[in-house]
């Protein structure tokens, strides 16, 4: 909180942490976080965009991550 003052901040824009694990399939080991959902997912955009995503939103996308 207070870094966030000094840069005038109001939040970080960082989803909360609820946890994390791993998980063995396969004799492969996978491991997880489980973070909030909020609005939409890509794959929900991929399925609404016929499964090709529009140029302008893949850039939006990929300036976000």
């Amino acid at each position: 909180k207070k870094w966030c003052e000094t840069q005038n901040l109001s939040r970080i824009g960082i989803p909360s942490y609820e946890g994390s694990g791993s998980h063995v399939y396969k004799g492969e080991r996978f491991r997880f976080l489980v973070i909030p959902r909020y609005g939409i997912d890509v794959g929900k955009l991929f399925q609404d965009h016929g499964r090709k995503l529009p140029t302008k939103l893949v850039n939006n996308l990929a300036v976000q991550m």
